[in-house]
């Protein structure tokens, strides 16, 4: 049922047209201080031998990234990490920013609700400004991901640490 009402919804205010967006995903570090028990991609103390090991790409190499998304014809580009321990806002908003010098006309979705209220508490300021500093250097959206864990019972299993 909430199939069809979607589709309806769609065929009345868009008609048949379809489109689509290119999009690369660029996971800039897999390095994570969370233990989440669920998580095969982030390198921890527990799980440096797990899918390989950890890294952290230099903002001139998500830089690179980008600028090869885009002659590739891609118009955005997700970009996710691990809560890096040694990561700030300020890490983020550098991030943006040489996106944004590089190519002011990509799209950027980026940074998980977790890497956003880490980036605030390590700036010490509140989310809400965060976020507005994040948009005023030139980020575009964020993505609903991370397999966060809203039943505070179940978290505190899997995830004891958040």
């Amino acid at each position: 049922a909430v199939l069809r009402a979607a589709d309806e919804a769609r065929r009345r205010s868009r008609g048949s047209a379809v489109s689509f967006a290119a999009v690369r995903n660029i996971n800039y570090s897999n390095i994570c201080y969370f233990k989440c028990g669920f998580c095969a991609f982030s390198k921890g103390k527990t799980a440096r031998s797990l899918r390989g090991p950890g890294y952290r790409l230099g903002v001139e190499e998500i830089v690179r990234r980008v600028r090869e998304a885009w002659e590739r014809g891609a118009t955005e580009v997700c970009m996710q990490g691990g809560i890096h321990p040694d990561y700030t806002g300020q890490t983020y908003l550098d991030i943006l920013a040489a996106v944004k010098a590089a190519l002011p006309q990509m799209h950027v979705h980026a940074f998980s609700p977790l890497e956003v209220f880490q980036g605030a508490a390590t700036l010490g300021v509140p989310v809400p400004e965060f976020l507005g500093r994040l948009r005023a250097a030139g980020l575009g959206s964020l993505p609903g991901t991370a397999a966060e864990v809203l039943d505070d019972q179940v978290r505190r299993v899997l995830c004891p640490d958040k």
